[in-house]
């Protein structure tokens, strides 16, 4: 597809580039999407070895919480720093940095098999996590200055992601069989790619860049708009059934259901399969529904999903759950940010996509935790029950989004 340029001049995609040469913006982005998705092999990338690792490990259904938690919980808390710290060091310096040290950890975790290291690595691989998801977004905007190719850049990421959440799963599954801690020599990529870009990115000037101020006044008269309140609900419902789903999945799949890592490794593949493709439908949906029906029906439609599998015992259902969910969340993904992108409540678009990016990390990591503490109480099954039927009530709250439909909305 071609694009033109704001000086006019057609070109082909990435080739729209600033002038800092053709073929340094074209491996920049090439190597952001490339390690935005190997980092996805320490979550989404994992998932199938949990059962084995639980077994190893010999923890409690709460206990496999930890492994989720101990990562996601520095991405939440350190992502403003390390942007920070980028500014200062660069983007080469951060970039690789923070891969070659993700990687490090899967080696360490290959060779020391307790608990306490893991979690401890885990914690240090959480951190980069969060660092490179970031960085990448940045370099790809440093190197692409035209709009349209800014967003073919980012939509290469996205589609890279995608193919990583998909490709992982599937891996991990069949090293799982060899031995439990044998998918953790996939982090060492990682490594690799962080040992290219450090030769292949041309070194930046450091500089300091202040940050958007999040105005917290702003934050509590917009949480008063039932719009924006239920707005930000859902998108920490998405994450809440997404990492839940991604813990816990495995482990009923495998303990209580019967399936292989293997094959629940190939599910969850393909399930990622299908949220891409749900992404990519999404946008001829929403031209004709309004995002917040889109977004209502797939909250009822993941939240059904999950009673499926929680109630219906054949391998059948609970595969079918989980690809329909895959669907669902995807384009449930892309109506969302519709909504977040045309809105501006709190001091400004940047500032308000940054504030909505926040609270879905904060679903990711109260998810497994809130998941786990309740297996105290209920039966794994019982719980996904629990979930579905927190899905479907939180369905009506789409209805509260109906005033934001209309592009450009001033909501302040």
């Amino acid at each position: 597809m071609q694009r033109v340029s704001r000086s006019g001049r057609r070109g082909i995609g990435l080739r729209e580039v600033s002038d800092r040469g053709a073929r340094r913006p074209r491996t920049v982005v090439v190597l952001a999407c490339l390690g935005a998705a190997t980092v996805t092999c320490a979550v989404q990338g994992l998932a199938p070895a949990l059962p084995a690792m639980q077994h190893a490990l010999r923890l409690s259904d709460a206990q496999v919480a930890l492994l989720t938690t101990a990562y996601l919980l520095p991405s939440v808390i350190l992502g403003i720093p390390a942007g920070t710290l980028t500014q200062r060091t660069g983007r080469r310096v951060m970039f690789a940095g923070s891969l070659s040290v993700f990687g490090l950890g899967g080696l360490v975790q290959i060779v020391v098999h307790t608990l306490p290291a893991i979690l401890a690595v885990r914690v240090v691989q959480g951190a980069c996590f969060g660092a490179i998801l970031a960085l990448t977004i940045t370099m790809i905007g440093d190197v692409l200055r035209d709009n349209a190719a800014q967003a073919s850049g980012q939509g290469f990421r996205v589609v890279a992601m995608t193919g990583g959440e998909a490709l992982f799963p599937i891996l991990t599954g069949l090293l799982v069989g060899v031995t439990w801690y044998a998918p953790f020599g996939i982090q060492l990529i990682c490594l690799l790619i962080g040992i290219i870009g450090w030769f292949a990115i041309p070194p930046d000037r450091p500089g300091r860049a202040r940050a958007p101020t999040m105005r917290w006044h702003h934050v509590r008269a917009a949480m008063a708009d039932p719009a924006i309140l239920a707005l930000q609900l859902l998108a920490f419902m998405r994450f809440f059934f997404k990492f839940a789903m991604i813990t816990y999945y495995p482990i009923l799949a495998v303990n209580e259901r019967g399936l292989s890592a293997a094959t629940v490794g190939i599910v969850m593949g393909l399930s990622s399969l299908l949220g891409s493709l749900g992404a990519l439908l999404a946008g001829g949906v929403v031209r004709r529904v309004a995002p917040s029906r889109v977004i209502g029906v797939c909250v009822a439609v993941i939240g059904l999903s999950l009673l499926t599998v929680a109630t219906v015992p054949t391998s059948s259902a609970l595969v079918g759950g989980l690809l329909v969910y895959g669907v669902a969340d995807g384009i449930y993904s892309v109506s969302h940010n519709v909504l977040v992108t045309q809105t501006d409540s709190i001091g400004g678009r940047a500032v308000f996509v940054a504030f909505t990016g926040t609270v879905r990390n904060l679903g990711k990591l109260v998810a497994p935790v809130a998941f786990g503490l309740v297996t105290l109480v209920l039966p794994l099954a019982g719980v996904f029950a629990v979930w579905g039927a927190i899905g479907l009530a939180v369905a009506f709250s789409a209805a509260h989004l109906r005033p934001l439909d209309t592009p450009g909305t001033d909501r302040d």
